[in-house]
């Protein structure tokens, strides 16, 4: 017998619905609060920076296997094509604080 499938975290709305997200202010048509709070939010800048601490090590691609052993299996990608997309991300979150207009702290 299969275990039950997990329930989705709170923030993870999978039925679908079209009712707006929380997040949204309706009457305007956007988001009505700032991301900086959101648990989401926050666990997308700790991966920024697991990915930004691989990519500044010696050698980059053994630190980005040690910590994502998963990409080991992204073929037809060399290891440097790898490294340079993960470069290009980090990059573009680099302006993303100054375009919501909120400060980039780096998880712990």
């Amino acid at each position: 017998m299969l275990p039950a499938a997990p329930v989705p975290p709170a923030f993870c709305d999978a039925s679908h619905s079209t009712a707006p997200p929380r997040h949204t202010d309706t009457g305007a048509g956007y988001r009505a609060r700032s991301l900086e709070g959101s648990f989401a939010f926050q666990a997308m800048l700790w991966q920024v920076s697991r990915l930004q601490a691989c990519l500044d090590s010696k050698d980059p691609w053994r630190a980005l296997v040690l910590e994502y052993p998963e990409l080991l299996d992204t073929s037809p990608l060399t290891p440097t094509e790898v490294i340079d997309l993960y470069r290009s991300y980090v990059h573009e979150w680099d302006d993303l604080p100054e375009a919501l207009q909120i400060g980039r702290t780096k998880a712990s």
